[in-house]
């Protein structure tokens, strides 16, 4: 590990707190109503991810994934009562999933197992928000999502050494990440046009 992936590491981290900042205050002012069932499953499945991750040896890269867990707490929090309060058959599909998940994690206990079924959770915890997203675009922060852009690129230069374990989750986070600012950036600029 060079000590220009553990600043990469460090600084993704970094970036990636700094991103929950914008988030928490658009909520605070009534800008940004977060899924409840999202932030509390990413939530669970941050602090699962962060500790599969951590046990299948990452390091310089695990700052972004503690970020992960500290900062949607806070959200799910404030989520209780700012967030979006329609809890639909869909939301509830997911948590529903998202607890199959943790229970088949914690039965195997196995790290690499647990990375990949805890991914797969946090994949269908983000289906609320991604949804919620495409309809109501102006319902997520832009500057949070781009500077959660941002750590996640960060990290991916933190990644060391390159394998499926250690690659797998911070490629998974820059894609989401990616995704979320094309579907915010496009809806929006095409339902400001409407």
């Amino acid at each position: 590990m060079t000590s220009f992936q553990v600043s990469a590491g460090q600084a993704a981290g970094v970036v990636s707190l700094l991103a929950f900042v914008p988030y928490l205050v658009a909520i605070l002012r009534g800008q940004t109503r977060p899924s409840i069932a999202s932030w509390w499953i990413w939530t669970a499945v941050g602090a699962a991810l962060c500790a599969s991750y951590f046990a299948a040896g990452a390091r310089a890269s695990i700052w972004t994934p503690v970020s992960y867990v500290v900062g949607p707490f806070l959200i799910a929090l404030l989520a209780l009562r700012y967030g979006d309060r329609h809890f639909s058959r869909f939301d509830a599909f997911c948590l529903g999933i998202a607890a199959l998940s943790l229970i088949l994690w914690w039965w195997t206990g196995i790290p690499s197992v647990a990375l990949a079924l805890n991914m797969a959770v946090d994949a269908v915890g983000a289906l609320p928000t991604v949804r919620k997203s495409w309809s109501e675009p102006e319902s997520e922060d832009r500057l949070a999502w781009g500077l959660f852009l941002l750590a996640n690129s960060l990290n991916l230069l933190a990644v060391t050494p390159w394998t499926l374990a250690s690659g797998v989750y911070p490629s998974y986070l820059f894609a989401l990440s990616l995704m979320m600012n094309l579907l915010l950036w496009r809806k929006r600029e095409s339902h400001l046009r409407a």
